[in-house]
């Protein structure tokens, strides 16, 4: 390269700002501008993925624990329907053993009234291998969560909203009640 061809290269590179037109210093201004905007709307668009990014993983989590919870209470509920079918066999072997048999004079009485009592305590057992328990609620005070008034009875016996009979026993299944007690409640006379 010629000393000549080096000189007039090198006056087209200026070395420092001051060597700079205002024009081009005000192109240079506004360049980085345009670059810190642009920057700015980046980093904007970034903190806005981010927190997307955040919302859908935390959604993702609360869908996973709902369908894990559903499918636990599938499993730990599915014989319910079961059970409530159930219940009327129950009660009508109350009620058979209640009635009473004359097991006095007669053996085939008695070995009846067993059978009924242990197929009753089968019964009831595996009920409660499934998670049902019984309700006998007499002499508590009145829960419309786990009772059902059938009607009230004026006594000056019990205090005023305590169960004086049950008419028919409930069940809880997991603490979720299946049926239930169907009670008489106390009321003042």
């Amino acid at each position: 390269m010629s000393q000549e061809n080096k000189h007039s290269h090198e006056d087209d590179v200026k070395s420092s700002p001051e060597d700079l037109t205002e024009e081009e210093l005000d192109a240079a201004d506004n360049a980085i501008g345009e670059l810190e905007k642009e920057m700015d709307e980046a980093q904007a668009e970034q903190e806005k993925l981010r927190d997307q990014l955040i919302r859908m993983h935390a959604q993702i989590e609360n869908i996973k624990r709902r369908a894990e919870k559903d499918v636990s209470s599938a499993h730990k509920y599915a014989a319910e329907k079961f059970v409530r079918e159930l219940l009327p066999v129950v009660d009508s072997l109350e009620q058979a053993l209640e009635t009473g048999l004359d097991v006095a004079s007669d053996d085939s009485a008695k070995h009846m009234q067993e059978g009924i009592e242990l197929t009753m305590k089968m019964l009831l057992s595996a009920l409660e291998k499934m998670g049902v328990k019984q309700m006998n609620p007499l002499h508590e005070p009145f829960d419309p969560i786990h009772h059902e008034a059938m009607t009230m009875a004026p006594t000056n016996d019990h205090a005023p909203n305590t169960i004086v009979t049950v008419v028919q026993k409930g069940y809880l299944m997991h603490d979720r009640v299946v049926r239930p007690a169907r009670v008489v409640v106390a009321k003042e006379v």
